[in-house]
């Protein structure tokens, strides 16, 4: 059982969003007991520093969920070295937007020697090719996204509606900051035993429109349906394949 839980919906944003609430931004949400605050955050930077304050304020055990991947399918995992080490390359990769594919094209080379699996560049850059290689010959989706009653976009693709690629890019480096951060007090779910803090992966799209509570943006709604699906929620047993890949925390009931 957790205390408090924070639900995040991260961006990959090329600049900072507007001052005023919109679509298409970070937004989370902090619930504890009966009481809940939905955050706007206009940059990464200003979502990390407000997260992170939270996370080291907050008392007993959080369980926060990020809405991007936090590994590749095994064989991807194998080349890089594990999560750990795959979290620590993006870490000291350069940190400005557009560099996410300037990291695909490095990791393309890493994985594949050529212009794949990452793909989804939204301008002329062969290493990270516009649209999905043919032919596709890499295993894209992962266990767990195998296992959902319905399937999300790989994380291999970097743009298009609903693609979670660059999301992942952008903000793994943010995690890593937060483990080095709080050390031993924050675990990483399914990966590590379980610590006081535990950042999990969700995905908010599991929740049906009737699930969500009332606010006029739409990502505003998905943490805030989330942290109260996933409220009471016991960590469940995951396949072995999960220490490697990673794994979805779904909430109690899903449509």
């Amino acid at each position: 059982m957790f205390d408090a839980y924070l639900m995040v919906d991260w961006s990959a944003r090329a600049k900072p969003a507007p001052p005023y609430p919109t679509e298409d931004a970070i937004w989370y949400c902090l619930r504890q007991g009966d009481k809940e605050k939905v955050v706007y955050c206009r940059t990464r930077e200003e979502a990390e520093e407000h997260i992170g304050a939270h996370l080291a304020k907050l008392k007993g055990r959080v369980l926060a969920g990020f809405d991007f991947s936090l590994a590749y399918p095994e064989w991807a995992m194998e080349k890089l070295g594990g999560w750990q080490a795959l979290w620590r390359y993006l870490e000291a990769a350069p940190r400005t937007t557009a560099d996410r594919f300037g990291v695909a094209a490095l990791l393309n080379q890493k994985l594949t020697g050529g212009a794949a699996p990452f793909w989804g560049c939204p301008y002329v850059r062969p290493e990270v090719p516009q649209k999905k290689p043919r032919p596709y010959d890499w295993v894209e989706y992962r266990a767990t996204e195998l296992a959902l009653p319905r399937r999300p976009h790989p994380g291999f693709q970097l743009m298009g509606h609903g693609s979670v690629g660059s999301q992942t890019l952008t903000g793994i480096p943010v995690l890593e900051r937060l483990r080095r951060r709080f050390g031993k007090e924050l675990s990483v779910w399914p990966f590590e035993a379980p610590a006081r803090i535990v950042i999990a992966e969700v995905w908010p799209s599991l929740l049906s429109e009737a699930q969500l509570p009332a606010h006029k943006i739409r990502d505003a709604r998905q943490v805030m349906g989330l942290a109260r699906a996933l409220e009471g929620v016991t960590l469940p047993e995951t396949p072995e394949i999960a220490r490697r890949e990673g794994w979805i925390l779904q909430p109690r009931a899903v449509d």
